[in-house]
């Protein structure tokens, strides 16, 4: 199976990449491709490339646009199958850009990703790419962690395959920083208009072993009486220690912020870091998600 961490070079229609405007013809008309989540950030993006480089593109959304382009459309929710079957008819490759980051990532990046190879595999689908992130193997996020289980379905698979990693859109660093600048926001407007209270800023874990400097800058400016840690003092109990010896933070102990601890007290247990102290919280994790899953 293929893999790669950078995309591929995708030249103008006709275009040989000599720059020689002589050269250039129309371009060759390819097989139906099967793009998969194409009102998705990544999909968006990708299908008017692949219409500009000669493919047929079928579009698939849950929601389908109704002014989607030149592209054909069709309605498809990995997380049950409806319309999965008609979708892959006369396709020759699958983008498998669907994802849901923000919702049931099992139901879709696990249980639909099964599903769509087992479908292209009965309608001899000739290539199923998979794009995946650089660097999910040693993250534990959730999220990522059900990317990589299903980057190992595509390449189990007996649909031939190419699984292509790239790096993180910028927009979710963007939108992971506008989180916290938001909530710093609040309890600078909550502070200004009650100035004799000791507000507590809240929200910094986000920001990992960076949090002391953010964390001065806010009670120095005034927006805040004093900054705590939630989750992040369970990963890190020793962070204040540390910031008072060393002046900085240990960037190997700060928390990730995956939510595992969130989903331990969910799940009715005592909550701990399931990352930074695996020994003890991560037997309690799996018994409470077994549980829960049960």
């Amino acid at each position: 199976m293929p893999v790669s961490g950078r995309p591929p070079e995708l030249n103008p229609p006709g275009d040989s990449g000599s720059g020689d405007s002589a050269t250039r013809t129309e371009p060759t008309r390819m097989g139906v491709t099967l793009l998969t989540g194409a009102t998705g950030t990544l999909g968006s993006a990708l299908r008017p490339r692949l219409s500009a480089a000669g493919h047929e593109v079928r579009a698939a959304s849950r929601s389908p646009p109704d002014d989607g382009g030149t592209a054909e459309w069709v309605e498809v929710d990995l997380a049950t199958g409806a319309g999965l079957d008609a979708a892959l008819d006369d396709v020759d490759v699958v983008v498998h850009a669907a994802t849901a980051p923000r919702g049931d990532t099992e139901a879709v990046d696990v249980d639909g990703t099964r599903r769509l190879l087992t479908a292209a595999t009965e309608e001899a689908v000739e290539n199923v790419v998979y794009p995946s992130i650089v660097g999910i193997d040693d993250i534990p996020y959730s999220y990522y962690e059900h990317k990589l289980t299903a980057e190992r379905l595509v390449a189990d698979s007996d649909v031939p395959s190419t699984v292509l990693r790239a790096t993180q859109f910028h927009s979710f660093v963007h939108d992971l920083l506008g989180g916290v600048a938001r909530l710093a926001a609040i309890a600078r407007d909550l502070q200004r208009a009650h100035p004799g209270f000791p507000l507590v800023g809240s929200g910094y874990s986000w920001l990992r072993h960076l949090f002391p400097q953010v964390a001065a800058g806010v009670v120095g400016e005034g927006w805040a009486g004093l900054v705590g840690l939630g989750r992040g003092a369970l990963a890190y109990p020793g962070f204040a220690r540390d910031i008072l010896r060393n002046g900085r933070m240990d960037a190997g102990k700060a928390c990730i912020t995956c939510g595992k601890c969130t989903t331990i007290m969910r799940d009715g247990g005592e909550a701990g870091c399931v990352v930074r102290d695996a020994g003890v919280y991560g037997p309690i994790y799996r018994r409470g998600r077994r549980a829960a899953e049960a």
